[in-house]
């Protein structure tokens, strides 16, 4: 594995070309989700994934600021476009053209109210997940969103994931409810998140799996819970994993972590951010996630128990605490030339977000990856 270059038998200039054709400029197949078989744990092993990065290379969008600011969705429609929901900060936004490297003008297409209520101002909403709906055209996005302390204090918040719904492939969107809390305190703590957020969606068997951050610790993680597609805009029809089974619908107070913060040696350990595919090369599910001192990946054999996370992208220093002027990398995503995001195979990108602390927006960065 390498953190700046590839170093296995292929030179760089061969491995770029290899890698070239899944990149962020080629086809995700149509824009039918594959709804993969549930798989039965058959044991816990943890294989090494052998994963090598490329060079860094800029593809920020152009006009856009702080991006991404969570986990990219994109879709191939069935006319051949591709359309990307991206975040910029707050909001999201949509891009489509003929290739993922030709896309049009950012619109945006889903953001905050900016109203106050008695549980803050609401500041951020934004789509981190898009997946197909039931019927044609139905797609489902689920949203991050945060209640500030103030309009001008963005920090702390308490989070929350909600769910929306676009009849016209994701142009406009209808909010819908909010279905996960987390374990929200009364008052935001000081000096950090609280509730839940950062989703990412599989689809199984019918049933949508949806990862995301809880803040219910000191050392936040991933949990997972999960819901029929038919009724994920219903709160009690979510079922969070309890450690030996998917709990009582709706409650959320037994949630337990699936993916813990690595055993690295970090000062503040966390597991957030993640970006969960099928690849189909390993034939395990696979998802990339942050961590203090770099990107993280991790593969399971039923998209629940999750085998001994390893490095994938070391960060130049620690994310936390934070100094001004250090450089940052945030909000993973792994692509491939697939049906969609929620699908990787041998190749691809890992793109991410690269910025200087308190010096001026993140923006979109991306490098090479190959399984093998």
């Amino acid at each position: 594995m390498s953190e700046s270059k590839v170093n296995s038998g292929l030179t760089r200039r061969q491995f770029l070309k290899i890698t070239a054709a899944a990149g962020i400029g080629v086809a995700l197949a149509a824009c039918k989700d594959a709804r993969r078989p549930t798989l039965t744990p058959e044991s816990q092993e943890t294989p090494e994934l052998k994963i090598r990065l490329g060079d860094e290379e800029m593809v920020s969008p152009s006009g856009l600021n702080w991006v991404p600011d969570g986990h990219i969705s994109m879709l191939r429609m069935p006319g051949g476009n591709f359309r990307v929901w991206v975040q910029g900060g707050p909001i999201s936004y949509l891009l489509e053209g003929s290739s993922l490297d030709q896309l049009g003008q950012p619109k945006l297409v889903f953001g905050p109210e900016k109203i106050t209520t008695e549980k803050g101002f609401q500041g951020y909403r934004a789509l981190h997940s898009v997946i197909p709906g039931v019927q044609p055209n139905d797609l489902i996005g689920f949203y991050h969103q945060e209640n500030w302390v103030s309009e001008k204090n963005g920090f702390p918040y308490t989070a929350s994931i909600g769910v929306a719904f676009s009849h016209d492939a994701g142009v406009t969107w209808e909010d819908q409810e909010t279905i996960i809390k987390g374990g929200q305190p009364e008052y935001p703590p000081e000096n950090r998140a609280s509730g839940a957020g950062q989703p990412s969606a599989l689809i199984i068997d019918n049933w949508v799996h949806l990862y995301f951050i809880d803040w219910r610790t000191d050392s936040a993680a991933i949990h997972l819970a999960r819901a029929q597609i038919e009724v994920v805009q219903k709160p009690v029809a979510w079922q969070r994993w309890n450690g030996s089974d998917f709990g009582r619908f709706g409650d959320e107070r037994a949630s337990v972590p699936v993916i813990l913060p690595p055993n690295d040696g970090a000062e503040i350990p966390y597991a957030a951010l993640p970006g969960a595919s099928y690849n189909s090369f390993t034939n395990r599910y696979l998802t990339v996630f942050e961590s203090n001192l770099g990107f993280y990946v991790a593969t399971s054999k039923d998209a629940i128990h999750w085998d001994q996370t390893q490095i994938l992208l070391r960060f130049p220093q620690p994310q936390f605490p934070i100094k001004d002027g250090n450089v940052w990398n945030s909000y993973p995503t792994l692509l491939s030339e697939t049906d969609s995001d929620r699908q990787t195979d041998q190749t691809g990108w890992l793109l991410y977000s690269k910025g200087i602390r308190n010096q001026g927006p993140h923006r979109m960065y991306r490098r090479p990856f190959e399984l093998g």
